[in-house]
């Protein structure tokens, strides 16, 4: 025991918090009031019961296991960093630190919970997921239980430190949870996370949620890594430290449950429009069968009021029909590789070897490209369903692979026009760099900025043009894909972001853009070097010389469809624009396609010269 009296009133002046540590370390009972606990307290003071070696051992796993959340991996060291809770200080307040904060988007979310979820249950990594999705993780963020968010960056190492204190929804009153996250300054890695509150080094509980929800809005709203702040036309403003609730009847409470990239909206009717009547309660009580035929009068004459149309549906609610209910396009469920349609399989019997006369090569090149086969819609169907995960597929790269795909048909048509340029006045026009591209000999880091906040940005844009479409069009429906490739020249192939119908317009797709350089406004013509004017017809549009426009052009005559959806978008609005199907300028394009294909891509599908040479690019 301390070397230490206490009195009774010394104990009443313990915080409750302090008094079950108290007893806990003795392995004595936590339950019960503050007076109770103060009792117990005291009396195990003066009965002298000893800290129990089953609590000291708990604390020392404890503190061991806090321990290995500060330390990160460096390569060739690892650091202990600084304890946020205890030997930080130089905090950075919200308004101040908001510019510097992590790029931490939702996917980085996912990837952090289901680190420290690891296991093979599917079934169960989703539920987790959508319960931080839709869940208490993000009411805890969105109802303000959170509040200002501190950043401090952790010198001489990549990562940093954010953390906010945390109002426990059932008390008030009690002390607030704290929370740390410590993640990559740069490429918003999440690397660790801890919660004061009881499953706080689990590391996933949802004060942790809460906090790296408002880290995630921020980054969506384009709100960090901005010179200044107060530059925004957003307004960003950090919780109060107090949390206020006041008492209201139940009646005149607005009862609704938040989503994770869903946007609030102002009810038609408030709540207190829909309390109020200047009529008095009627004490006159019709007869049933009085009321029932009028509610039959006056439903006659509204056939299709939605009241009618739930009527008439349940009716056949014995033999339901067979609905697609959530407006997706069916998919086909017999899914097939078709890896024999790799560009790589399809070139290797035509390889040129060290052992081949060189006289062979021109044999074996146009030996290849004379074998490239022209694709049944069934063989079309099957690459596209293999690659549906897009960039989470291996085979969408292995099968991209080799092939001039829509987003690099505006450089090859630039290159080309270039090359034939360069042939009337003597010049040699390099082609390296695109050729490596396209045989992914380089590939971008996915840590860049743009193209993470692209990535992430996705997915919420299709949820917006979908709720957009379903209101404006009659049997709106949508679907993910994978890639196309052109039944007649299969070194071709597109991959929209969607392939979507109805049945007032057709079948078309969209394409989605969410541009980082304006993640923090409206995209339109001000702004979108790509985008113009014409302010005499008051529109605007996609230009006709950029890549965006041959890229959609390519979508449609590839998957055959003849409108495209254009889709610019961030979180604080969008530009939509229906491009058609131009067959002169597919044409057009489809000349330097070819011949970039014969005189530079099959070459080096044979040869491998520019891999084996290992030229910079």
């Amino acid at each position: 025991m301390e070397n230490v009296e206490y009195t009774l009133e010394d104990f009443g002046t313990w915080k409750v918090v302090a008094l079950k540590e108290f007893l806990s370390k003795r392995a004595l009972k936590i339950e019960g009031n503050k007076a109770t606990l103060v009792a117990r307290a005291f009396a195990a003071w003066e009965m002298q019961v000893p800290i129990s070696n089953t609590s000291v051992q708990r604390e020392a796993e404890i503190n061991a296991a806090y321990q290995t959340l500060l330390t990160v991996d460096l390569g060739s060291s690892s650091v202990v960093l600084p304890d946020p809770l205890k030997e930080v200080s130089a905090w950075i307040t919200e308004n101040e630190g908001i510019k510097d904060w992590p790029p931490i988007y939702f996917n980085d979310i996912c990837v952090f919970i289901l680190s420290k979820h690891p296991g093979k249950d599917v079934g169960m990594r989703q539920r987790m997921l959508n319960e931080y999705k839709e869940g208490k993780a993000f009411r805890y963020f969105d109802n303000n239980w959170l509040k200002e968010v501190f950043f401090y960056p952790i010198k001489d190492t990549g990562y940093c430190f954010l953390k906010a204190d945390c109002t426990p929804s059932m008390r008030l009153s009690h002390l607030p949870h704290q929370v740390w996250v410590c993640a990559h300054k740069t490429k918003g890695d999440i690397k660790s996370a801890y919660c004061t509150c009881t499953a706080g080094l689990g590391e996933t509980c949802n004060h942790v949620a809460a906090l790296l929800y408002r880290v995630e809005a921020a980054a969506r709203l384009g709100v960090t890594n901005q010179p200044a702040c107060t530059s925004l036309p957003c307004k960003w403003t950090p919780p109060s430290k107090k949390t206020n609730v006041n008492p209201k009847m139940v009646c005149e409470m607005d009862w609704k449950r938040t989503k994770h990239g869903e946007f609030e909206k102002r009810p038609l009717i408030s709540t207190k429009k829909q309390l109020f009547s200047l009529i008095k309660k009627s004490g006159t009580v019709q007869s049933t069968k009085v009321a029932h035929q009028q509610v039959v009068d006056a439903l006659s004459v509204l056939p299709n009021s939605c009241f009618m149309q739930v009527a008439n549906a349940m009716k056949e609610v014995n033999n339901p029909p067979q609905a697609n209910t959530d407006n997706t396009l069916p998919t086909d469920p017999e899914k097939s590789a078709g890896s024999h349609l790799k560009m790589d399989n399809l070139v290797k019997p035509y390889k040129f070897h060290e052992s081949d006369e060189e006289s062979h090569v021109n044999t074996k090149i146009k030996s290849f490209v004379g074998s490239i086969p022209m694709l049944s819609p069934m063989e079309v169907s099957e690459v596209e369903q293999a690659t549906v995960s897009q960039s989470d597929s291996t085979d969408w790269f292995e099968f991209r692979k080799g092939r001039i795909t829509a987003s690099k048909f505006y450089a090859v048509h630039t290159k080309v026009k270039s090359i034939e340029q360069g042939q009337l006045n003597g010049e040699l026009v390099n082609v390296h760099s695109l050729l490596s591209t396209i045989m992914n000999y380089k590939s971008l880091s996915h840590d860049i900025p743009s193209l993470k906040y692209g990535r992430n940005m996705e997915e919420e844009a299709k949820a917006f043009y979908n709720n957009k479409m379903r209101k404006e069009h009659t049997d709106f429906g949508f679907r993910d894909c994978g890639l196309f490739l052109d039944t007649n020249k299969s070194y071709l192939g597109a991959t929209p972001d969607q392939l979507v119908q109805c049945k007032c317009c057709g079948e078309g797709l969209l394409e989605i853009k969410c541009p980082y350089s304006i993640r923090h406004t409206k995209p339109g013509s001000e702004n979108l070097a790509f985008i113009t004017s014409d302010k005499e017809a008051n529109q605007c549009q996609l230009k006709t010389n950029h890549s965006y426009y041959a890229q959609v052009q390519g979508q449609m005559a590839i998957t055959q469809r003849k409108w495209c959806d254009f889709f610019v978008y961030t979180a604080h609005g969008y530009y939509i624009e229906r491009i058609a199907f131009s067959e002169a300028y597919w044409l057009d394009i489809c000349e330097s396609l070819d011949y970039f294909w014969i005189n530079h891509l099959s070459q080096e599908l044979v040869t491998e010269k520019l891999l084996k040479a290992v030229v910079p690019v």
